[in-house]
């Protein structure tokens, strides 16, 4: 049966033609110095760019935290307590951790050089914070986030003091 007009044929490459695929892979050995080379300096920019950066350091030190018992608490006045109300705590206690407050204390106890960062997170339903202290120097880093916490855990019990008095 001799094939329509409109039916589809499978493509046949003639004599004289050229194959799309075929042509970019011409055009690629021909260019392969350049993309060698390129791909060389890339490598050795890569390479000097990360030996020349300077190391950093984590530190992390875990700290419990619980709200201050002004009394003893009813079964009723603890199940009241909204999930926004501890997120609210929490993120102050966070807050209050790393804030400058702290941050002028530990400073003044340690003489730190400058340039360390200091962060905190809760750990996903507890009462856990865990603060982070990254520095080019793994023992600055362990003893600012060691005195972070000392520091914060001493002002929290002064105010817990002065709110039970």
């Amino acid at each position: 049966m001799p094939p329509d007009a409109d039916s589809e044929q499978p493509l046949l490459i003639e004599k004289g033609e050229t194959n799309e695929y075929a042509e970019y892979i011409r055009i690629l050995i021909g260019k392969k110095w350049l993309i060698l080379s390129v791909t060389i300096i890339a490598f050795l920019a890569a390479i000097i760019y990360f030996s020349m950066r300077p190391n950093l350091y984590t530190a992390a030190v875990k700290i419990l935290v619980e709200e201050s018992q002004e009394g003893l608490k009813s079964y009723q006045d603890n199940i009241g307590t909204s999930y926004r109300a501890q997120k609210d705590y929490y993120g102050t206690q966070i807050a209050l951790l790393t804030g400058r407050d702290i941050a002028r204390s530990v400073e003044e106890e340690l003489s730190p050089p400058p340039g360390y960062g200091v962060w905190a997170q809760q750990v996903r339903e507890t009462r856990i914070i865990i603060l982070y202290v990254k520095d080019r120097n793994p023992q600055w880093a362990a003893d600012i986030a060691n005195k972070f916490a000392e520091v914060y855990v001493k002002e929290s019990s002064k105010q817990n003091l002065y709110v039970s008095e």
